[in-house]
């Protein structure tokens, strides 16, 4: 499977979706492993990092162009949720709040009327072995 992982654009997010061990396990797997430019910086990992782990360091449009799952670490904000394709997968962490996901408003109906529907999974479901 092909995994792209997307730079948070939100304000204030330095957290990636992806550390470099689990790139390392990954590509173990048989799976490829794209990461956006820049992408780990705020957590400390460099794009010299990600490729020593045995990931592609690309663009924005590559990773969510040609990733058959795309991780984030929040939802999907304006001009990212538009990029997604029918049938991909879009894995970020859901917050729960007051006991229910607290989810970005703008972007989950909208995804519903254009019809990209992309499935949610449990990152490990998701994973062939």
């Amino acid at each position: 499977m092909r995994i792209g992982v997307a730079r948070e654009i939100k304000p204030d997010e330095y957290r990636v979706a992806l550390t470099t061990a689990g790139v390392t396990e990954l590509v173990r797997r048989g799976h490829d492993v794209l990461i956006e430019t820049g992408a780990g910086v705020g957590s400390a990992m460099s794009d010299d990092d990600y490729r020593a782990a045995g990931a592609s360091i690309t663009d924005v449009d590559t990773v969510w162009g040609e990733s058959e799952m795309v991780l984030k670490v929040k939802e999907p904000l304006d001009g990212e949720w538009q990029r997604l394709s029918p049938g991909q997968i879009f894995k970020n962490r859901y917050h729960v709040v007051d006991g229910r996901v607290a989810t970005s408003p703008p972007a989950l109906p909208a995804l519903a009327v254009r019809q990209r529907c992309c499935r949610r999974c449990d990152f490990v479901g998701c994973l062939p072995a």
